[in-house]
């Protein structure tokens, strides 16, 4: 077991295919609590399937992924609904509930995870909601929200319980260079750049020193 409480997430020499393809190949890394932690690489580099991997979405082929300590590649579903309850997951298309409106979707964790009064709740939405600039379309209906609307949606329930680890897939996807702004007031954007490409991590390190690394491919991504 990883005892180092100082590690929030390692990935020990991670496969991963999908029917015969073999997206992740022997990858392995560690994010160190507090950093601000971005993948990057090309279209179908393995971006999105390794972070259902971090959060036990997906089960590895081969390999152990540690959260907070923990090899989640071997707990069964209880205990890893115990551990992702402590993760926040922003999703491509914010999976918002489209049956309730955006103040109730930022409440729903609270109410399904938290025993928090009503009215702490509703404190708790509100802050949320005028940190994502969307305390105005607390009771639109995600349906009439724009793209960026919804990703800021996305970024608000998550944060709604205060997670110990957020994970963001692909965050600028579809937004407006005002939603980027919004999007990096709310979240650190990067202390450590990995790069995934052909199924490989490349290299891994802070971004100024990828950006002179030699390596075209991080020189590309770290100094984009």
């Amino acid at each position: 077991m990883n005892l180092d409480r100082s590690v929030a997430v390692r990935f020990d020499r991670v496969s991963k295919s999908i029917d015969e393809a073999r997206v992740l190949e022997d990858v392995s890394f560690e994010i160190s609590r507090g950093t601000a932690f971005s993948i990057l690489g090309r279209r179908g580099a393995g971006k999105t399937m390794l972070l259902k991997l971090a959060i036990g979405l997906l089960k590895p082929d081969r390999g152990r992924i540690f959260v907070d300590g923990e090899d989640i590649t071997a707990l069964d579903t209880p205990d890893l609904l115990r551990v992702r309850r402590s993760t926040g997951f922003v999703f491509q298309n914010s999976a918002a509930f489209d049956s309730i409106c955006v103040g109730e979707n930022v409440a729903f964790p609270l109410r399904y995870h938290s025993d928090r009064l009503d009215s702490e709740i509703q404190d708790k939405v509100r802050e949320l909601l005028i940190q994502a600039d969307l305390e105005q379309d607390r009771y639109t209906m995600p349906v009439d929200l724009s793209v960026g609307m919804r990703k800021l949606l996305g970024f608000a329930r998550a944060l709604a319980c205060d997670p110990a680890l957020l994970v963001i897939d692909d965050p600028w996807n579809g937004v407006d260079s005002i939603t980027v702004n919004r999007i990096c007031r709310l979240q650190r954007i990067c202390d450590q750049l990995a790069i995934l490409d052909g199924g490989h991590l490349i290299t891994c390190g802070p971004p100024d020193e990828l950006a002179r690394c030699g390596n075209p491919v991080a020189s590309e991504f770290a100094s984009s």
